[in-house]
């Protein structure tokens, strides 16, 4: 049988990168399983012993030293020793880099280096690009999946603007799916864990002749929802997700490849991921109402107005009706390589759709109070074409590339408000009850179109130091149209304040249009194949957009977009010994920048708006230790300094009422958010791992590995609601693995977030703190409580 011809495609390009943390690898027990080797030693090169670090960080195969960006890149091992088997499991091991949940799975974003977008309304993009197998993926609920079939994933912090595109204003994220093997694989994994976890998974791969490689992976889950139901004590629901992607590679001569990928998945939950976390002030409500029967009938409008206090932290809560929780996607792309001999050209082509629906049950009580639910559609189409030089011009290195994008969807909002809600208010007023419910129906749909040319162009101006330029022209159109026909409902004239009294829309039309020059620059040095020193210049932009959400008024229907500009300097080296250290410095401005936030004119209109300026300064580092053979050590540590310029939010004041003495009323009142941090931007975070393997006899060995993150205090809500701030916290994660020689055979146990730490992800308000005169009596605020200790085993088997 001849030799097959098609795997060298992958050998040289894909499975080159070394599980690496900001720039470097860590976690690595076998580094010639990741690492693409010199083919000779470089005598001039002062660690020529180290492998060549590669990566994919600006669209082509590179060393590390070549690449002025500060990168985390984590490899197929390094995922699997850490049980990192999502994105936000990953977001645990990389300092500066998370990811959020809301109550939903559509509400899901991405922070790196403190700028995180809100995730409630689909008219705000992302500030964190999100790519998988070099295409963009405008959704970020597709980041709610399991990770299966990963070669490579990578954290690229600051702006990305150039190369790219559009929102990319804080970084961007890629995953590298593995391709075919040159010979028949198959793995597979069984899981069982705590709140009835089942974690199936499997990879099935090998060549098709000469020319060509096949690969399919899938995976099923379903575990019990981490909320009890308070009255009978079990589950709140259940979550399950199954999915699968296909790839397959053709390569009939070794300078042409073709590769063709398609991925479906689905997830379905019958329970939200919220609980309530504030309500009022249960002894000033007391006051008030007392004010209200024998003083002065009037202030019962204030109730809305008293302080928020804390619920105890609790994962028991309650519903009235049944919740859901669906998210279907899919997606086919083509890649095409032609290696030309002075270049190489790329074509990447991609459809996606993606459907998600989640109806959810915001008061905790068993009475119809609230019910909202949101349906989204969305399908896009990109296509980009890149030529990129080969090795032949000398000192002179380029990129050049066309992007087109189009992409529309439709959201459709539903809010109830239940008569049950005013009880409080009919008790103190019987003359004039409410007697009839008010809800809201809002149909957003958007188009985007996008056209971009880039490049990169580089020179090497002496030896070993190269000056980089890139650039983006970006031009871009949004289109959109709202329809919203409520039924009015409220039937009272007690004078009771509500201010939801929803307006119709009829074909109620917006656009947003632009284009943009994007600009990079970088002197960057290699001391060696793998050290290298840099400063970089990059800017970066995000899309203005169109609310799309449920509207009071017109105010605020479209937002600017939002830019950003970024100062880094940076070091890295691998030493002899195989200790491998990374330090970047940066300092990033924004303008414009985008939150979601309470219309100041009426504080139950959430929309997206820009806030002004702010500015983000920092140092993150890390570190790989190979302490002894078998023992290895990361640590990885970022410092950040956040805060707004010349900003204001809504908010509130103090103030008090001769009728009720003793109590003070929160009454809006716009926030000075000048020299405050910016929303889930902690100061302080920190990742570190150790990690032993060692041989147990002739046919076994055993690893050990334990894992800390620790995480500072930081608001989770846009406008830094004091009740959306939360104390840092620690997670610690321990496994343990027994595998024959062979490495046919693993059997693990884990243990995540070992220590039961309770902590929020979100806060946000519910409708009750924005100002609607709801039942006092009821959360005002709710909170998505972060996963608690979770202990389980997995059985890996590979052919």
């Amino acid at each position: 049988m001849k030799p097959t011809r098609w795997p060298r495609r992958r050998l040289l390009l894909t499975t080159a990168a070394i599980s690496c943390l900001s720039s470097a690898a860590y976690g690595q027990s076998d580094p010639d399983k990741d690492t693409l080797l010199s083919a000779a030693p470089d005598e001039e090169a002062g660690n020529s012993a180290a492998p060549v670090i590669v990566v994919q960080a600006q669209k082509r195969a590179q060393g590390l030293a070549e690449v002025p960006i500060s990168i985390a890149s984590l490899g197929e091992e390094t995922l699997e020793a850490a049980g990192a088997n999502d994105v936000a499991s990953v977001s645990n091991l990389v300092p500066n880099f998370n990811i959020y949940e809301g109550f939903d799975r559509s509400e899901v974003a991405i922070n790196v280096r403190g700028l995180t977008s809100g995730t409630s309304n689909p008219g705000i993009d992302p500030s964190v690009g999100f790519f998988i197998d070099g295409v963009y993926i405008a959704r970020p609920a597709a980041l709610t999946g399991k990770l299966i079939g990963v070669e490579r994933f990578e954290v690229l912090r600051g702006p990305q603007g150039t190369l790219y595109g559009r929102n990319t204003s804080a970084g961007a994220v890629n995953v590298y799916t593995k391709d075919p093997d040159d010979e028949f694989v198959s793995e597979f994994l069984a899981g069982y864990g705590s709140y009835d976890l089942v974690d199936l998974r499997g990879r099935l791969s090998g060549p098709l002749g000469e020319f060509g490689g096949v690969s399919f992976s899938g995976y099923y889950g379903r575990q019990d929802s981490y909320l009890d139901d308070a009255l009978t004590g079990r589950p709140l629901g259940q979550n399950e997700d199954y999915g699968f992607r296909g790839k397959l590679v053709l390569e009939p001569t070794p300078e042409f490849s073709i590769s063709l990928i398609g991925d479906y998945s689905q997830s379905t939950s019958t329970a939200s991921r919220v609980v309530g976390a504030f309500y009022k002030d249960q002894h000033d409500v007391a006051a008030v109402l007392d004010a209200a029967q024998n003083v002065d009938p009037t202030v019962a409008s204030l109730l809305r107005f008293v302080e928020n206090v804390p619920l105890p932290f609790s994962r028991d809560t309650l519903r009235s009706v049944p919740e859901a929780d669906d998210l279907e996607q899919y997606g086919v792309s083509a890649q095409i390589d032609w290696d030309t001999g002075p270049v190489t050209i790329t074509s990447i082509t991609a459809y996606r759709e993606s459907e998600d629906y989640a109806a959810v049950d915001p008061d905790f009580t068993q009475l119809d109070l609230f019910l909202t639910s949101v349906r989204n559609e969305d399908e896009q189409f990109s296509q980009e074409l890149r030529i990129a030089s080969n090795p032949v011009f000398g000192r002179f290195d380029f990129l050049l590339g066309l992007f087109y994008y189009d992409a529309s969807f439709s959201a459709n909002t539903q809010t109830q408000f239940g008569v049950p809600l005013f009880a409080r208010y009919n008790a103190t007023m019987p003359a004039d009850p409410i007697t009839r419910p008010q809800s809201a129906n809002s149909i957003a749909t958007q188009d985007t179109e996008a056209f971009a040319v880039f490049g990169q162009l580089s020179y090497e101006i002496v030896d070993d130091l190269t000056l980089t330029y890139g650039f983006r022209y970006n031009d871009e159109s949004k289109a959109g149209v709202t329809n919203q026909n409520p039924d009015r409902g409220i039937n009272s004239s007690s004078g009771i304040p509500f201010p939801l009294q929803f307006p119709v829309f009829l074909d109620l039309g917006a656009s947003v249009e632009g284009d943009d020059w994007i600009n990079m620059a970088s002197l960057n040095y290699e001391i060696d194949a793998n050290s290298n020193v840099y400063a970089t210049y990059a800017e970066g932009v995000k899309s203005g957009g169109i609310n799309a959400s449920i509207l009071l008024n017109t105010n605020g229907l479209t937002f600017e977009k939002e830019s950003s500009t970024s100062y880094e300097i940076g070091y890295r080296n691998v030493f002899g010994n195989g200790l491998r250290l990374n330090l970047a410095a940066f300092y990033t401005t924004f303008r414009n920048l985008q939150v979601q936030t309470f219309d100041p004119t009426n504080p139950a209109n959430i929309i997206v708006e820009n806030a002004g300026e702010a500015e983000i300064y920092g140092v993150e580092g890390d570190l790989f230790w190979p302490i002894a053979e078998g023992l290895e050590f990361n640590l990885a540590a970022a410092y950040n300094h956040s805060e707004y310029v010349d900003t204001v939010f809504p908010g509130s004041a103090p103030v008090q009422n001769p009728a009720v003495p003793g109590v003070d009323f929160y009454l809006p009142a716009l926030r000075d958010a000048d020299g405050l941090t910016l929303s889930r931007a902690p100061e302080f975070t920190l990742s570190s791992g150790l990690q032993y393997t060692f041989a147990l006899s002739s046919a076994l060995d055993a690893t050990l590995r334990a894992d800390y993150s620790y995480s500072g205090s930081q608001y989770l809500d846009a406008i830094l609601s004091p009740e959306s701030e939360i104390d840092g916290f620690s997670l610690v994660n321990l496994r343990a693995s027994i595998r024959t020689a062979d490495g046919r055979w693993q059997l693990s146990a884990y243990a995540k977030n070992v220590l039961d730490q309770n902590y929020y992800t979100q806060i946000i308000a519910s409708p009750a703190a924005a100002g609607l005169g709801v039942d006092p009596a009821i959360p005002t605020f709710f909170g998505a409580p972060g996963a608690p200790r979770v202990i389980g085993i997995e059985i890996r088997k590979s052919y």
